[in-house]
This record gives C-alpha cells, sequence and structure tokens, in this order.
C-alpha cells in the first residue's frame, strides 16, 4: 500500500462493525475516513449480508466441528468454567453452531436476527446432532426435512416442536421407502445415527459449575431465590464438614424438587443427580460410624446369666479390675450404645433449609396419563447428549 493510500493517525475515523446477518454477533470491523461529517460512499453498504465464519463450514466439517466445541465445553476445569469469559464464548459457541446445523439440514427462511437460547441448545443439542448426522450421511435427494421460517411475524420459535416434526418426518420416511438402494441407504445412515449417540451419550460436563448453568437454565423461576441461596450451598459443598451443614432430608428435598422441576433420562441430569447421591454417601458413611457393634459372646453372657441384669458393684468383686471388666460388659449389654447415632439420625429426617415452593412428586409420577406414543419416545444424549430419538427433553 503507497503512503497515500494510508490513513494518517491525525484523520478523522469511523469504525463500522460488521454484523451476522443472522446471529447479530460482531463478525469484524470496516475503518473509514470521515472528512466533513462525511465517509465514503460504499455502493450497496446497507444491503451488504456478512454470516459468522461457523455458516462457512460444509455439512461434514460443521458436524466435526460441533462434536469438537461440545467436548470442548464438556472439558472445561472448575477454574475454566468460573470465568465468565470463557463459559460466555463457549456458550455462544455452541449456540451459533446450533442455528448453523439447522440451516444445514433443513430450507430455512430466515428474515431477523436470532439465535436459540442456551436452554434450548441443551435441551435439543443432542437431536440436532443425531438428525444432523443422518442426514448427512443419508446422501438422498429424496428425502427432506420440514421448512422452517424464522421471521418477525413468527409469534414465537418452537425449536424443540420443529425437532420433534423432524423425528416424524425421518421415522415416516423409513416406514415407506421401498426402493432397495434408498432403503440402503437408511441402513448406512442409521449406523452413522448410532456412531454418533455412542460417541456423544458419554460425555457430560465435569465442572461443577457447568453442571450448575444447566440446571439454572431449566428450573423455572420461582426457585430463584433457593437456587441463589440453600441449593448452590448444598449443590457446591465438597467436604463432609460442609456437607454435614445440611441433613439428608434436605438433600431429599433437592432431589424431589429436581425430579418434579428439570427434564431428567440424560447423561447430564445424571451426572448432576450423581453428584447429590455422593452428598447423601457421605452423611450415611458419617452416621454408620457412630454404631458400636455389641459381640456375640455378649448376648450369649446375658443368656446363660453371666452377665447380671443388675448393675455390678465394686464391692462384690476381690479387684477393680475384676469389676471394670464385668461393669463393661454390663454395659455393653444394657445400654442403648447407638442411641447418640440414632438421635444423630432421627435429626437427618428433618429440612432444615426454608425452600420457597415444595412440589408434590406423587402430582409428577402419577398424575399425569401416559397418553405418548411408543414410537415418540426416545433416549437422551447431550441435553442431552442423550436422545435417541423421536422425543427429546
Amino acid at each position: 500500500m503507497t503512503t497515500e493510500n494510508k490513513l494518517d493517525a491525525t484523520d478523522n475515523k469511523q469504525v463500522h462493525p460488521i454484523l451476522c446477518t443472522r446471529t447479530g454477533i460482531t463478525v469484524g470491523a470496516l475503518t473509514v475516513l470521515r472528512v466533513a461529517g462525511h465517509v465514503p460512499f460504499l455502493s450497496q453498504w446497507k444491503h451488504t449480508q456478512a454470516l459468522h465464519p461457523i455458516f462457512s463450514l460444509e455439512p461434514t466439517a460443521l458436524l466435526q466441528f460441533a462434536r469438537n466445541s461440545w467436548y470442548q465445553f464438556c472439558e472445561l476445569t472448575q477454574q475454566q468454567a468460573a470465568d465468565e469469559a470463557i463459559t460466555f464464548k463457549q456458550e455462544q459457541t455452541l449456540r451459533v453452531t446450533a442455528l448453523a446445523i439447522i440451516h444445514h439440514m433443513s430450507e430455512v427462511d430466515q428474515s431477523i436476527v436470532w439465535l436459540p437460547t442456551l436452554q434450548e441448545v441443551y435441551v435439543n443439542w443432542t437431536s440436532l446432532m443425531q438428525l444432523s448426522y443422518w442426514k448427512n450421511y443419508l446422501e438422498s435427494n429424496r428425502f427432506k426435512f420440514p421448512d422452517l421460517r424464522i421471521s418477525k411475524n413468527n409469534k414465537g420459535i418452537d425449536l424443540h416442536g420443529y425437532i420433534q416434526d423432524c423425528w416424524k418426518v425421518k421415522k415416516e420416511y423409513e416406514t415407506k421407502v421401498r426402493d432397495n438402494l434408498e432403503a440402503e441407504k437408511i441402513r448406512s445412515a442409521e449406523i452413522a445415527l448410532k456412531g454418533i449417540r455412542d460417541d456423544v451419550v458419554a460425555k457430560t460436563p465435569k465442572s461443577k459449575k457447568l453442571l450448575w448453568r444447566w440446571f439454572l437454565a431449566h428450573i423455572p423461576a420461582r426457585y430463584e431465590r433457593d437456587t441463589a441461596g440453600w441449593m448452590w450451598e448444598l449443590f457446591d459443598a465438597e467436604t463432609e464438614q460442609e456437607i454435614s451443614e445440611f441433613t439428608m432430608a434436605d438433600i431429599d428435598l433437592f432431589e424431589e424438587i429436581f425430579l418434579c422441576e428439570v427434564p431428567t433420562g440424560s447423561s447430564i441430569s445424571a451426572a448432576f443427580l450423581d453428584r447429590l447421591s455422593y452428598k447423601r454417601t457421605i452423611l450415611e458413611t458419617k452416621f454408620e460410624a457412630y454404631e458400636i457393634l455389641v459381640p456375640s459372646s455378649i448376648a450369649a453372657g446375658v443368656a446363660d446369666g453371666s452377665i447380671s441384669m443388675t448393675e455390678p458393684r465394686l464391692a462384690d468383686f476381690p479387684s477393680k479390675v475384676l469389676w471394670m471388666i464385668a461393669h463393661a460388659k454390663w454395659k455393653l449389654a444394657h445400654t442403648d450404645q447407638n442411641k447418640y447415632r440414632d438421635a444423630a439420625l432421627k435429626q437427618q429426617s428433618t429440612v432444615t433449609v426454608k425452600p420457597s415452593y415444595v412440589p408434590n412428586i406423587n402430582d409428577v409420577l402419577g398424575g399425569e396419563e401416559d397418553d405418548t406414543d411408543e414410537d415418540d419416545v426416545g433416549i437422551d444424549i447431550v441435553d442431552d447428549l442423550t436422545i435417541t430419538g423421536e422425543q427429546e427433553e
């Protein structure tokens, strides 16, 4: 570039951000010279469309990138997950990737800026991965997923409903196809689908911070005070001393709220429950230590009368040592040695926290009729990464 073409540091400059027309994310910037309040005339500048680089990936490369992005997200350490900048970048990448996958697997008419929320990504990620893998490996010109329209006229984008429609269309196609060649393509695609399902299902976030962010994305707003208080304190507790600040009844209550309010059946929900279960194990182990096992010889002594019903007196024994032995046996035989443990366990049955709302788990388990078609039930895999199929959390 010649000296004449360079912008001098003293020149008045103006920076124009370049935004992705689909996501609204800044993907670049254009610095121009401003003279007398005017900037250079750029033909059709207002009609220029820029897309996030992820939308430039071909389907196979996009799916590999999506897989790697999820792996990186799951591998975040506790320190990295605590860094808002790192987690925001990772989560934004997953959101953009999810939208790019939708554009590649379907005909999408998007006339407004829109990104799926983090919760929508959590819930639908596995289905997106599985459906897109299946479609990519199908290599059929006959098959297509339903079109999707994203515009200001939409009252709301029901991404989960759209994904369920995609599963139904897939199933209808598999059951109606008669052409042998097309059937072989379906079989090959199903093998690829099983591969990604088995590959992704094992990956769940290691960081408690990421598990907690997933939980916050699903728990209803009425628990905001709880999640900011006792729920986080219990979930965050690591040591026996920290966990002992709560009771097993508190853990039961947390689990009850979780099972009533949060989608289950995914690898992430299982990891979350495992963490709560670990805390219960810590408390159970602690109170098992209170238990004193009475030797069988003591019970036999009571039965044959060698251990009396009345407390031994020192005057009845030739030496203090013999009296101490007899008294120890009598105490083991006639004193409730586990009263301290029993009292502690009784306390463990008391809820010590103050929840904002307590759902009725019986209503959740038995109050709804199961009218779900068997063909519409799937197994979740990431949340989901766990879904197989037709229904996701």
